[in-house]
């Protein structure tokens, strides 16, 4: 029973005899405490194998929630090219598109490597300079002892279609910035703007959003983009994401992912 307070469920039972006088009440509430261990230990196990399964779940929602939104952006990237009659940009804009989705629709696994996740960032940005040119730059910083690194996929898209929207509706000209580094064990991702900043209100409604329970079927655009990545990052790695916000009004925002080292 000492063992079983201390939760070392098969060691109470190895540790429980199997054989004393019959009949005694000793016996008998040793042999029901034996069949109460392998029961608990059974429905720890299924309820353990229903949570997995239920991340899995959400996790594949969440990911699924933000395709159809990028989707619906850059089909409206192409009608707009289509309409200006400029062929050889549709072109360009399919073909990355098409690279894009055979990424972000494969659900067999949740983790990518970084510098997969940063191609498809570039192929992102390729998009939206077909329709925007040259007032949209993109600079990646990628810093030593990334190599193999793998992430949640699907984070750093949404993060600079936020940053490149506010950067042109502000009219600030400097480019969004990406700086991905290695810190002691730490995968430090960081996705800067110039654009209009926020409220110290405002970064605080999502820091309690970020620690709130992702609800699956809400489809408002306001829960695409910075809300789904926190959610399915704190699904993934659970206590050991972290995240940082830094914003001010017309100065710009910058948002810092701190993922757990994890390779393949």
């Amino acid at each position: 029973m000492r063992y079983a307070e201390k939760g070392e469920w098969r060691t109470a039972e190895e540790a429980a005899p199997t054989r004393l006088a019959g009949g005694t009440e000793v016996g008998y509430v040793i042999s029901v405490f034996r069949a109460m261990l392998v029961n608990l230990q059974q429905s720890i196990k299924r309820q353990y194998e229903l949570l997995a399964r239920q991340k899995d779940t959400e996790l594949k929602a969440l990911l699924l929630q933000i395709n159809p939104h990028f989707l619906y952006n850059t089909l409206g990237v192409i009608s707009a090219l289509s309409a200006q009659r400029k062929h050889e940009e549709v072109i360009d804009v399919t073909e990355s598109l098409g690279q894009m989705l055979r990424y972000s629709l494969k659900l067999d696994s949740s983790l990518a490597s970084l510098s997969e996740e940063l191609q498809y960032v570039r192929r992102y940005v390729n998009i939206v300079k077909a329709y925007y040119g040259d007032d949209i730059a993109v600079e990646i910083r990628e810093g030593p002892g990334l190599a193999g690194v793998q992430v949640v996929k699907f984070i750093l898209q949404p993060l600079v279609e936020n940053a490149v929207k506010h950067s042109r509706k502000a009219g600030n000209d400097e480019p969004v910035r990406i700086e991905a580094a290695m810190e002691a064990g730490v995968v430090r991702v960081t996705v800067s703007d110039r654009g209009a900043g926020m409220t110290p209100e405002q970064v605080a409604r999502i820091v309690a959003e970020a620690h709130a329970e992702p609800d699956m079927l809400s489809s408002d655009g306001r829960h695409i983009g910075l809300r789904n990545v926190l959610a399915r990052c704190r699904l993934s790695y659970g206590d050991a994401f972290r995240f940082e916000i830094r914003s001010a009004e017309n100065e710009g925002t910058a948002i810092t992912l701190l993922l757990p080292e994890t390779r393949r």
